[in-house]
C-alpha cells in the first residue's frame, strides 16, 4: 500500500493516508448511522464540486478526522455532542497549520437527504 506521510504543509501535525483512500467514504468503527449518513451528505456535495476529500484520516497526534478536503486544505468534523465546550474544544483539537477546521453541529440537522443538503450548505466552503 503507497502510504503517504502529508508533512509539507504541515511540519508538526502531518496526516497518514493512502493514495486509494482519496475520494474514498469510510465507516469508522463504531460510528453511529445518523452520523455516517450526514457524512456521507457532505462527502456527496464536496464531490459534486470536484474536491479531494478523504474520510477518516488519522492525524497522528491528534486523533481521526471525519472529512478532509485536499484542494482547499479544509478539516469538516461532524459533532452530535449536547456540549458546547466539548463542540468548541474538536476546534482546537484539530487546530495545524495550513487547515481550517470547521466543526459542524449536527444537532438540530434534518433526517431527509434534501433537509441535510439544505443544512449543510452553509457549512461548505467552495472556493
Amino acid at each position: 500500500m503507497n502510504r503517504i506521510r502529508d508533512y509539507k504543509i504541515m511540519p508538526v501535525r502531518g496526516m497518514e493516508y493512502s493514495t486509494n483512500d482519496i475520494n474514498k467514504l469510510t465507516l469508522f468503527k463504531g460510528e453511529s448511522l445518523r452520523h455516517f449518513t450526514v457524512k456521507a451528505v457532505l462527502f456527496h456535495q464536496l464531490r459534486k464540486l470536484k474536491h479531494d476529500v478523504i474520510s477518516e484520516v488519522e492525524i497522528p497526534g491528534l486523533g481521526v478526522g471525519d472529512l478532509i478536503d485536499l484542494t482547499l486544505q479544509i478539516h469538516y468534523e461532524i459533532e452530535f455532542t449536547q456540549t458546547k465546550s466539548i463542540r468548541d474544544g474538536k476546534a482546537d483539537k484539530y487546530k495545524r497549520t495550513g487547515f481550517d477546521v470547521i466543526v459542524i453541529d449536527c444537532r438540530k440537522i434534518p433526517d431527509d437527504f434534501k433537509g441535510m443538503q439544505k443544512f449543510l450548505d452553509p457549512y461548505i466552503v467552495v472556493d
